[in-house]
């Protein structure tokens, strides 16, 4: 640049000076996460409106990636179940709840069954029940659930038998022992069946076997005396000892037994009883064949008021 004099014409040279340019700002990325959205780079001169300026723009969350989910309470076919899935990204979680199983999802082949390994983590059904029905000639059979489990696997035989029958209880904690031979003697046990991690099925160890005769008692009179019952019951022709019972509680909780060995004793006093007092009482008959006792049903149940 340049300056003179209009007068005599005097000029003085001048330096140029060159543009500062632009002096850029960068309006640094907000990421976007699974739930929340963020916002793109964007730029501007903190000198002139002539550098073309970035303005950030919205981006939308990504939304979680679920990986395949892991069950963490198998369904049966009497509850739901609960599947567990974790996301990839930001390892939040949520549960689905699935629904009950149909009994042919809980129920192994035969020889998927027989494959099964022993899981000793899985406990074995205790408690076993019993109640004879003997018009129907069935016998139902019923433990306590073990948690987790799928399905039950029933061994049942005749005794004296050299092999066992299998059946399903289908889930349930409960079975049916069918086409029952009056006085006949029945031998029963069970295994409860999971799936593990890799859904292939395992088992619990089976139960102790129950022994069971297939008949049920009867009690001839359970009469009151002052501080006892005096009880009398129908002999059993076959049975080798009887078993009275009683208890001050209708469901026989904490009832005390008593062994009567010999089959021709058809009667017992049960003394010390408390005057004015209500007592429940009742008999069966047990059949001991091969040093191996089976378990007769028990009678009614007879309440008696002690005098």
């Amino acid at each position: 640049m340049s300056r003179f004099c209009n007068d005599c014409e005097y000029s003085i040279s001048g330096v140029e000076i060159p543009a500062l340019g632009h002096d850029i700002v960068i309006i640094p990325a907000v990421p976007a996460t699974c739930t929340a959205g963020g916002m793109s780079e964007g730029s501007y001169c903190s000198r002139c409106e002539e550098y073309e300026r970035v303005v950030p723009v919205p981006v939308n969350a990504t939304g979680h990636k679920w990986d395949v989910g892991k069950v963490t309470v198998q369904p049966t076919v009497t509850t739901t179940g609960t599947k567990v899935y974790t996301c990839k990204v930001c390892k939040t979680t949520k549960t689905e709840t699935l629904p009950k199983a149909t009994v042919q999802e809980v129920t192994p082949t035969d020889k998927e069954a027989n494959a099964a390994p022993v899981n000793k983590t899985i406990n074995r059904p205790k408690k076993v029940r019993t109640t004879s029905l003997s018009k129907k000639k069935q016998l139902r059979v019923r433990f306590d659930a073990i948690a987790g489990a799928l399905n039950y696997r029933v061994q049942y035989r005749s005794a004296g038998a050299k092999k066992w029958s299998y059946a399903w209880t289908d889930g349930k904690t409960e079975y049916y022992l069918k086409n029952l031979k009056a006085n006949g003697l029945y031998e029963f046990r069970f295994a409860a069946y999971k799936k593990n991690s890799s859904g292939k099925w395992e088992r619990g160890n089976y139960s102790k076997i129950t022994r069971r005769y297939y008949y049920k008692h009867a009690v001839k009179s359970a009469k009151p005396g002052k501080g006892m019952i005096t009880v009398k019951w129908k002999k059993k022709k076959g049975a080798t000892t009887y078993q009275l019972q009683y208890s001050a509680k209708k469901n026989m909780k904490g009832a005390k037994t008593i062994n009567i060995s010999n089959p021709n004793t058809l009667s017992y006093v049960i003394k010390g009883l408390k005057k004015g007092k209500t007592y429940y009482v009742r008999v069966r008959a047990n059949k001991k064949v091969n040093k191996k006792t089976y378990t007769g049903e028990y009678s009614k149940r007879i309440k008696v008021k002690v005098k």
